[in-house]
């Protein structure tokens, strides 16, 4: 009795590009019942030494199985991925070429979700050929992003720096603790307000007369 020809049956599962997990899941599966996962893997290689005796049987056996996996595969596949599956001979070049296509709808997705301020960066990487893998894309992405909170810290220095208040500014380090509660337009030396110790009159009289007047004098001459 002939053996039923089963070149041509395959999983019932399809692949559309958005359920590749599930897919390869069966997919592998079903290969290994056939034993012809080795075919994908590469460890089922390929004749390639004509002196091998029984060459030519052992090169026809392996192009057989090599092409019921390759079958197998397409009559799983919808036409749009399946025609693209076209230029490759052997089963491993489809595997890793599915492989490259999940990968490849993975990184559209991460690039697609990321906010405005990386569209420079993702429409360099868009129009790059091939594109990169998504671990490649998500370092880009770390980069840039350093980058851009590095410019933006930048900037925030060079326009956020407070003021230190002039109470700080005109007193010396041994005094901070006292003049900590000075008000902002305060003077540290005679307590008056409207103008700071550097311009306190009784300091510019000192510099006048050799003296400074004392602050009762001061305060005295205020109320006449």
């Amino acid at each position: 009795m002939t053996g039923k020809d089963d070149s041509l049956q395959s999983i019932s599962t399809r692949l559309d590009g958005k359920n590749y997990t599930y897919w390869s899941y069966v997919m592998k599966n079903f290969l290994r019942g056939k034993n012809m996962w080795g075919y994908v893997t590469g460890t089922k290689a390929k004749p390639s030494v004509p002196q091998t005796e029984n060459y030519d049987m052992l090169l026809d056996a392996w192009e057989t199985d090599n092409s019921k996996v390759i079958t197998w595969i397409n009559n799983s596949v919808t036409q749009s991925i399946g025609m693209q599956l076209a230029k490759y001979d052997t089963s491993k070049e489809v595997w890793n070429h599915l492989e490259r296509l999940r990968e490849e709808q993975r990184l559209v997705q991460f690039l697609m979700a990321l906010r405005s301020d990386f569209e420079g960066l993702r429409g360099t990487i868009l129009h790059r050929s091939p594109l990169p893998s998504v671990d490649s894309g998500v370092h880009e992405l770390i980069v840039e992003e350093t980058r851009i909170k590095s410019h933006a810290d930048k900037g925030f220095k060079a326009t956020s720096t407070p003021t230190p208040a002039p109470a700080v500014l005109d007193v010396s380090s041994n005094q901070s603790r006292q003049t900590s509660r000075v008000a902002y337009d305060e003077c540290a030396f005679c307590k008056q307000k409207n103008h700071w110790k550097a311009q306190c009159p009784l300091l510019v009289n000192k510099g006048k007369s050799g003296q400074p007047q004392s602050r009762q004098q001061n305060r005295s001459g205020q109320q006449k």
